[in-house]
């Protein structure tokens, strides 16, 4: 798997011997056995120190410098697989001295080099508009009880628009980003598929990769977990998006090989019977994007951007195919509600929730639990080598009928 990053950052002001410097952080956006990234912001220029240890073996001890600058981007090897570290980030005040001025001792736990069993946790368009936003906040409580692998959002994190800049202290960002998650991201990995919010402007873009700086120029990733393969596609507005990175796409699901299960994530949602039903930022390219996930054998597919929480019977692109794609939309944890009319090929539609999706994996099988803001189960599904759900073919029934009578 190749690296992904640690990014820190926090939502406080410290004050050492007259001496005040605004930080974000922190929060991973990626973790391997052996290897991770972590960065800082500040808002001044300054140089950086971080000190991380096993935390059993403290004697261990090491320490990694960064020059001066308003982002540190700290790149280390060689940690021990399995292995819970402890990190802090000390800062050069103006007697020169580092100084640890957050007082904050953060850990991850590196994953050992044979997964067998992991979960990770999936939910999307937490933006919230409000002056005090609380939504997103209640969602993320609940996240740690899952220990989760990893957590990733299908998009629109942020309000975008009038409010978007390229920098990451704005309102925005400390609002609707670091503040509600600053009690999760500091020990788990955080990775996005980018929503429109994010990318409305030059300004949100440059925010965007200020915040995310190892995401590469085109926004799709792909990573991997023991033998789960992942795959990121950019989609920030429509589905017609896929058709730039389609044979991208289908080289990584090459690459996957051996794996056991193929999941993928984007903002917008091929199916949905939501507000965006009949819209073309949907209709346009979805059948073809069916097709080659059918095609290469991906099992599941995250989206946001229709503000619900849906899913749907696994599809087939034509009665020939002998695997069928699960396709679930999680998006809604602090925006505001669209309404989602169960059709024919709905499992389960439910409205007006904030939720989030964890995913329990393993060799022959791939749990899926939905739960409300209150931790309550609202949806659940498995996938599972041993029963194969052909679920329904999509092009036996027209659009038009697809919401039900």
């Amino acid at each position: 798997m190749r690296l992904l990053s640690l990014v820190i950052l926090t939502c406080l002001s410290c004050v050492t011997a007259g001496y005040a410097l605004d930080i974000r952080g922190p929060y991973l956006t990626g973790l391997e056995s052996g290897e991770a990234t972590i960065v800082v912001h500040t808002d001044e220029d300054v140089e950086a120190v971080i000190e991380y240890e096993d935390r059993k073996n403290k004697n261990l001890s090491q320490k990694k410098a960064s020059p001066a600058g308003g982002r540190h981007i700290f790149n280390i090897e060689g940690l021990t697989p399995g292995t819970e570290y402890t990190y802090r980030i000390l800062f050069k005040d103006n007697t020169g001295n580092f100084v640890d001025q957050s007082k904050q001792t953060n850990t991850f736990s590196t994953p050992p080099q044979n997964l067998d069993e992991f979960s990770f946790i999936a939910y999307g368009d937490s933006r919230d508009s409000s002056k005090k936003p609380k939504r997103h906040e209640l969602i993320a409580s609940q996240f740690l009880k899952y220990k989760p692998l990893f957590i990733i959002s299908t998009g629109d994190i942020l309000l975008g628009g009038k409010s978007a800049t390229a920098s990451a202290f704005n309102d925005d960002w400390t609002l609707n980003f670091f503040r509600p998650l600053r009690n999760v991201i500091n020990s788990v990995p955080y990775l996005v598929s980018a929503g429109n919010h994010e990318l409305d402007s030059p300004e949100a873009e440059q925010g965007f990769r200020q915040v995310f700086p190892t995401l590469k120029e085109s926004f799709n990733y792909s990573f991997r977990y023991g033998r789960t393969s992942f795959i990121v596609l950019n989609t920030p507005n429509r589905m017609k998006e896929f058709q730039s990175q389609k044979q991208w796409f289908i080289k990584e699901l090459e690459k996957a090989g051996n794996a056991d299960w193929r999941v993928v994530f984007l903002h917008v949602s091929p199916f949905t019977n939501g507000k965006y039903l009949k819209n073309s930022w949907t209709l346009d390219g979805r059948e073809d994007f069916l097709k080659t996930c059918v095609e290469n054998k991906v099992d599941l597919v995250f989206s946001g951007h229709d503000h619900s929480y849906q899913r749907f019977h696994p599809l087939r692109f034509s009665d020939n195919d002998s695997h069928a794609v699960l396709f679930v939309v999680t998006g809604l944890a602090g925006t505001n509600a669209y309404k989602a009319e169960p059709g024919e090929f709905t499992a389960q539609a439910v409205n007006n929730t904030d939720h989030f999706c964890v995913v329990n994996v393993t060799h022959d099988r791939l749990s899926l639990k939905a739960y409300n803001n209150n931790n309550q189960l609202i949806d659940e599904a498995m996938l599972s080598k041993g029963e194969i759900n052909l679920g329904k073919v999509w092009q036996s029934v027209t659009m038009e009928s697809s919401r039900g009578q």
